[in-house]
């Protein structure tokens, strides 16, 4: 994915891989404030230490290209059967009609009169996410990825339990046949996560 605002080189070949564009480019997020905000109120409102709540902000802000890029921008193939792609600082999205995270995020923001780019229905949802059973969805998979997260002391291994946990990246998913790409993506949300840690 995009992980500083820019695409990856790499994903210039690969035309079917993912890419993120931002939903308005007049609108510039702060990356720093972002990142700080969202580490405290993980902390505040999950009990996770520092290192944790930024193993999770650094994560999401990979996925986000530092909150900056909020729809995920989709090959032409995905476009054309349909893909609306990822949303928001998780990248919900839908994968069925039962697993419709974007579909609830967006549903969560309008019921809310909140802007999908605002934190408020970023925050808002990614708590909703963490705190309860969303069923025919995602289920307990927030609640129980903060009870191992709250076990963490090593910020990479918080890093990879938000991804193999919460986040699944098409990385983790082919962790096994393509080992070098996962480590890859491990190492640049640990990096992420780091440079996070250096601003609280």
């Amino acid at each position: 994915g995009a992980s500083d605002g820019k695409v990856d080189e790499g994903l210039m070949s690969r035309p079917d891989e993912l890419m993120i564009e931002p939903l308005d480019s007049n609108k510039k997020t702060d990356y720093k404030s972002v990142a700080t905000r969202m580490t405290n109120d993980l902390m505040v409102d999950f009990d996770l230490t520092k290192t944790q709540a930024a193993a999770l902000a650094g994560n999401l802000a990979y996925e986000s290209a530092n909150f900056q890029t909020l729809q995920e921008i989709l090959s032409r193939s995905r476009r054309e059967k349909g893909h609306k792609g990822g949303l928001g600082y998780v990248q919900w999205t839908d994968t069925s009609s039962t697993n419709n995270r974007r579909t609830r995020f967006e549903d969560f923001a309008k019921d809310n009169k909140l802007d999908v780019t605002s934190y408020a229905a970023n925050y808002g949802y990614l708590k909703k996410e963490l705190s309860e059973r969303v069923p025919g969805s995602i289920e307990n998979m927030g609640k129980n990825m903060l009870k191992k997260l709250k076990k963490a002391d090593d910020i990479k291994e918080a890093v990879k339990i938000v991804m193999s946990g919460y986040l699944r990246p098409a990385a983790y998913g082919s962790r096994k046949t393509d080992p070098d790409a996962y480590t890859n993506l491990v190492n640049k949300r640990t990096k992420r996560a780091n440079e996070i840690l250096g601003f609280i």
